[in-house]
């Protein structure tokens, strides 16, 4: 096999492995620096809280007998929050808004929100 054919193949292999190896879960830093795992939701808002800045998601949890489960996040005010197009901040989110949250859990178990999109 000629050396450009060898560099084609390895070249290839790499390829190969780095698309199957990318999934739908990113890695992203926290803002001490340590990597975490992004993760998104999809469901509606059945609870907001302005004073602790949480919200709470029902979603269709599809494992098993699919059945509606509640999910709690913090939305730290890092958190990019849009509506369509428009940026909005977290007092414009309502309670049965439909929105996909993506998230990451924090060294201490919490779901901190990375950002919010309302859908209309």
């Amino acid at each position: 096999m000629s050396t450009h054919k060898k560099i084609s193949v390895v070249f290839l292999v790499c390829f190969l492995w780095l698309c199957l190896s990318s999934g739908s879960a990113y890695c992203i830093e926290t803002p001490n620096g340590k990597p975490v795992v992004e993760k998104w939701i999809s469901g509606q808002v059945v609870e907001t809280s302005w004073v602790g800045s949480s919200i709470v998601i029902r979603w269709l949890q599809p494992f098993g007998t699919p059945s509606y489960d509640e999910f709690t996040f913090v939305v730290p005010k890092s958190a990019a929050i849009t509506k369509g197009t428009s940026t909005i901040g977290f007092t414009g989110i309502r309670v049965s808004n439909n929105v996909n949250v993506r998230y990451y859990i924090d060294s201490i178990g919490t779901a901190k929100v990375i950002s919010i999109d309302v859908l209309i």
